[in-house]
């Protein structure tokens, strides 16, 4: 026999609380999938790009944020910008100069060889001051200095010069750029047997203030030379 579970007012109202502050949150319950808004306003000189994460739906209403890490506005600061969406480890290893996990993996290296030195160091000391002294070092500040200064470095060797150079790409080869990142995350999850959901013909287009949207590159349904009278009529019209 199960009988329903009587809560006080207070106890009611606080878990309506708790429940309207997730929903209003940038947090989502499930899955999510995004959208990804980018060119030229009316009255906007340089593009710019909008991504949004769209997940659940409650009272009719689609949950949304905008992602505000990768929203990113051209102009005088900003003269050039790569924005990775889905599968982007290899596009942000290109990008940085260094996988991520192989760069998390220095972190950790570098804290498990700090520690075994400051012990083989309190090992070989005789005086016990000293060996407080060396055991109230702070490991964990070292590493934020050691990842702070591996940051900048990153930045300054690699992201800077690259951006900079990508900046003065004519149109074409930014498509051409573009196309070739999409390619070799295709070419690493074929080679490392992963899950290969990234391949295949890729649409390329290219939007400019005069120009409009212009199709580079764009895959069809059927074979184009198999259907020339449906090519005809449709450029026709």
């Amino acid at each position: 026999y199960y009988s329903a579970l009587e809560l006080s007012n207070i106890l009611k109202n606080k878990l309506f609380r708790i429940i309207y502050n997730l929903i209003v949150s940038d947090n989502f319950l499930g899955s999510w999938t995004g959208l990804v808004f980018t060119g030229y306003g009316e009255k906007e000189i340089y593009p710019s790009c909008l991504p949004i994460k769209i997940g659940e739906v409650f009272d009719n209403k689609i949950r949304y944020i905008v992602d505000k890490d990768n929203i990113t506005i051209i102009g005088d600061e900003i003269n050039a910008a790569i924005r990775p969406f889905a599968q982007r480890d290899v596009i942000d290893t290109i990008l940085s100069g260094i996988d991520g996990n192989l760069e998390n993996t220095i972190y950790e290296s570098f804290e498990s060889f700090l520690s075994k030195f400051l012990s083989l160091i309190k090992g070989e000391v005789d005086k016990e001051d000293l060996k407080v002294k060396i055991g109230k070092i702070d490991i964990k500040e070292l590493i934020k200095i050691f990842a702070k200064k591996f940051q900048t470095t990153k930045r300054e060797k690699h992201i800077f010069p690259l951006m900079s150079s990508i900046s003065s790409l004519s149109k074409e080869d930014l498509a051409e750029l573009a196309e070739s990142l999409i390619y070799l995350t295709y070419l690493k999850r074929r080679m490392s047997f992963s899950e290969e959901s990234v391949g295949g013909p890729i649409d390329v287009a290219i939007i400019t203030k005069g120009d409009g949207f212009v199709w580079i590159k764009r895959k069809h349904y059927f074979s184009k030379e198999l259907n020339q009278d449906f090519i005809y009529k449709y450029l026709k019209e």
